[in-house]
Parts: structure tokens; C-alpha cells; sequence
């Protein structure tokens, strides 16, 4: 049987059957982050499944709308979004190699990120390095993360208009 990766914006119970084919297979190991459960996909070695284990999705709302904000030149540094639940509970992501050793590398990385830990960084398969969990990030004009917001329609609206439209980070570095 293949495992069909459901596509972007699909109800929530098409991406249920692929979470529940990841905890069922043998092969597929399991991460667990503060928010998010990370599960490598059976068949697509490639790719991860983030899914909310908590009540609010903006962790993964947060990297659907930065991946879709940022110009092609800088999705080099970021690790691709592929996919997403309607709800955005679920997100299905590049999968990257871990561990890397990134010290020396993550002033390369936009000061938006606030959470610059080394195992939030991975290698694609071509060696570049790239951020792969950038769920959590700080607005520059108002010192402020987003990660908890209350208010999800103003952070919605703060992120996809302020992130990338009015800050270019590439002279921040």
C-alpha cells in the first residue's frame, strides 16, 4: 500500500490517516517537541509530519506563512513546508539530516528566529543547512514573540504582513 501525502489545505481527516499510518508502522520514529509531535512518514523518506499537541496551531500556521512569505533566493535557508491541514494542526515539512554542528553558522540565519538551538538546524541532502523548525519567531518592530498569541487573527495578520514585507533580514546580518 502507498502512503498518499494529503494535499495543501485538505480536512483535517485526510492528514488523520496519514498520522495514524506513522504511528501504526514500525519504521516511523517519533520526535516530541513542547508543541509539536514530528513523525518521519513511512515510503517518503523525505518528508516529516508536525502535528499540535496542543490546542493552538500557530507554531505551524507560523512557518506555512513565513515559507510563503519569503522570496525563493531565501528558501535556502529554510526547510520546505510541502503541505498543511485546513485547520493547519497538521503540517507535513522537508525532512532534514540531524544532527549538524551549526555554531559557527547561525548568525547566518534571520534574527526573526527565537529559537536558535543547534538541533533546530539540519542538513539537506545536497549538505546546505537549514532551519527546520522556525515556528516560534519575534516580530522586529515589536520585540515581541509569537508563539502563544491570544489574539490569532492579529498575530496572523502581524506575521504575514510584517515579516517579510517590511524587514529585510539580510541587512541585519
Amino acid at each position: 500500500m502507498t502512503i498518499e501525502i494529503p494535499k495543501k489545505n485538505a480536512p483535517d481527516s485526510h492528514f488523520e490517516i496519514l498520522w495514524q499510518e506513522c504511528l501504526t508502522n514500525q519504521n516511523s520514529s517519533r520526535l516530541r517537541g513542547s508543541n509539536r509531535d514530528i513523525y518521519f512518514i513511512p515510503e517518503h523518506e523525505d518528508k516529516v509530519l508536525k502535528v499540535m499537541n496542543r490546542p493552538s496551531h500557530l507554531p505551524n500556521w507560523t512557518e506555512i506563512i513565513v515559507w510563503n512569505s519569503i522570496s525563493d533566493s531565501d528558501k535556502e535557508y529554510f526547510a520546505e513546508v510541502l503541505t498543511w491541514s485546513i485547520s493547519g494542526k497538521f503540517l507535513v515539512m522537508e525532512r532534514l539530516n540531524t544532527p549538524v554542528t551549526i555554531q559557527n553558522v547561525i548568525d547566518m540565519f534571520p534574527p526573526i528566529l527565537n529559537d536558535r538551538k543547534p538541533e533546530n538546524f539540519g542538513s539537506c541532502n545536497s549538505g546546505n543547512i537549514k532551519v527546520l523548525d522556525y515556528g516560534m519567531i519575534k516580530i522586529p518592530q515589536h520585540n515581541k514573540s509569537y508563539i502563544f498569541e491570544d489574539n490569532l487573527n492579529n498575530a496572523y495578520s502581524n506575521l504575514s504582513s510584517i515579516i517579510f514585507n517590511k524587514f529585510d533580514w539580510h541587512s541585519k546580518i
